[in-house]
């Protein structure tokens, strides 16, 4: 309904205007863009997400952090629709201009979208040189955030590469984000996220056991979140409060199964 509502001030030849009765300016449309984009797209609406992308890459400034944005934009609903070789170039020409813009912001978020795809496609030396090249800019600028971001992902690949450090990284992401959530509330979400991820390492390396406590952990932030309808920030609750349920639930019912199958064996015996 909100994308509807949006949708004609978003028209680069609307006569709309604001509620001062102002007429928009195009930096204001792009914006607006940019954010019915992302709704789009966290809404499965690939094309209609792709297409948006595309007619903001012809109105930016190709020598701009905007231009980046929408780059990065255009490649993660690729990544979305299948596309991985696709946005892998659109990803790296969004890294190459955030260095010759010398935006760390975006030099940083490129170079863990390049890790994410690389990650997904199963080349994990790869993801893991992308991730340390980020890891390594964002303690240069002491950001927190991305630090305990990188950590996440960092942890993640270690446990599909069955390395016992999976656990050491993915500990040291929760600290951050509890202390970043003490911080800033709002973090509260990547906390929950790094829960979710924590029980996903579990799985990996064979322990499903301590998975479950991970993903009720997870579940109680996104629930809450829920309840509480804090939509502002630009994630996507849903998708992850769905995910958290659903592996405490598969877990729960692996669980519950083996030690029937236990309590069977133990009296034929």
């Amino acid at each position: 309904g909100l994308l509807t509502v949006i949708s004609p001030y978003a028209d680069f030849t609307s006569p709309l205007t604001d509620l001062h009765g102002n007429r928009l300016t195009e930096e204001q449309r792009q914006a607006i863009q940019q954010e019915r984009a992302l709704q789009m797209r966290f809404n499965g609406m690939y094309q209609q997400t792709a297409d948006i992308y595309q007619q903001l890459l012809q109105k930016i400034p190709p020598d701009s952090e905007d231009y980046i944005e929408t780059l990065n934009g255009q490649a993660n609903q690729l990544v979305r629709s299948g596309k991985l070789r696709e946005a892998i170039g659109l990803n790296e020409q969004a890294l190459a201009l955030s260095q010759t813009l010398n935006s760390q912001k975006w030099n940083i978020q490129s170079q863990l979208e390049l890790g994410w795809i690389y990650r997904l496609m199963g080349h994990l030396g790869q993801a893991q040189q992308y991730y340390a090249r980020a890891l390594k800019l964002a303690y240069a600028f002491d950001d927190e955030e991305r630090i305990a971001l990188i950590y996440n992902n960092i942890a993640y690949v270690h446990a599909l590469e069955h390395q016992e450090k999976a656990f050491d990284v993915i500990e040291q992401a929760i600290r951050l984000w509890r202390n970043l959530t003490k911080a800033r509330e709002e973090n509260r979400f990547r906390l929950g996220q790094c829960y979710n991820i924590a029980g996903e390492i579990c799985l990996e390396m064979g322990r499903p056991e301590e998975s479950l406590a991970y993903f009720e952990l997870s579940w109680n932030i996104f629930s809450q979140e829920e309840r509480e309808q804090t939509w502002g920030q630009k994630v996507s609750i849903a998708e992850w409060s769905s995910k958290a349920r659903y592996c405490w639930n598969s877990n729960a019912m692996r669980k519950k199964s083996l030690q029937s199958t236990t309590s069977v064996w133990t009296v034929l015996s």
